[in-house]
């Protein structure tokens, strides 16, 4: 399970560490050493040359593409309101929504973390739905709401203290791999508990007992 959950880990950290973390930690790193302009310069200039890196190695520029116009919005806040601090709205705003999202798809028992792993790894949305199968989703789902929530909170709190800013960085990707490695061991605990059908036993139609999933949730 470990070695499978490092696996899910180095996957999302390839995707996603350069384009979406080191420009947020630049621009607060420029912002403290010099000032707001420098900042927003350099950190847009990066996630360009990452941008034009993704297309030269032709690879998914998806997250790039994101990254930048995040970024570009956010920039633009910051200038707009002459406060650094602006730079983390369009992330907070985000936030707010993934809140709102996951508790109207929990309401309608069709959880977040089910679509989510239905969009990443194509598997057929009937099995997540199972009611041997959709607990362990919707769990794993209101564990994902209270990080919402708080980190909603935290970055409600950034945006009047300035000294919590490194807070908001934190909340990014490092406590997102940490979400990411509970969801992973939990979803697969309380799949094996639930005793349904293992992705490739729905698939092909085994009947009972099965093994239920031992690897990817």
């Amino acid at each position: 399970m470990f070695k499978d959950l490092l696996n899910e880990i180095l996957v999302f950290l390839k995707s996603k560490t350069i384009d979406s973390l080191i420009p947020p930690i630049l621009f607060v790193s420029l912002d403290s050493l010099f000032n707001l302009n420098i900042a927003i310069i350099f950190s847009i200039a990066f996630s360009i040359l990452i941008l034009f890196y993704r297309i030269i190695r032709k690879e998914n520029v998806v997250y790039a593409l994101i990254g930048f116009s995040m970024l570009s919005f956010a920039s633009l806040l910051a200038v707009l309101t002459n406060n650094p601090n602006s730079y983390f709205l369009p992330d907070l705003i985000t936030n707010v929504i993934l809140v709102l999202l996951s508790a109207i798809l929990l309401i309608i028992k069709k959880p977040l973390a089910a679509y989510a792993s239905h969009l990443m790894r194509a598997w057929p949305l009937e099995w997540y739905l199972r009611d041997d199968i959709r607990p362990a989703y919707t769990e794993v789902s209101i564990f994902w709401l209270i990080f919402f929530i708080f980190k909603t909170g935290a970055q409600i709190m950034i945006i009047f203290y300035s000294n919590l800013v490194l807070l908001n960085l934190f909340l990014g990707i490092p406590f997102t791999i940490i979400v990411v490695g509970i969801s992973y061991i939990y979803g697969l605990i309380r799949l094996k508990q639930l005793h349904g059908p293992s992705i490739n036993e729905f698939k092909h139609n085994k009947p009972a007992p099965w093994k239920s999933q031992t690897k990817g949730f």
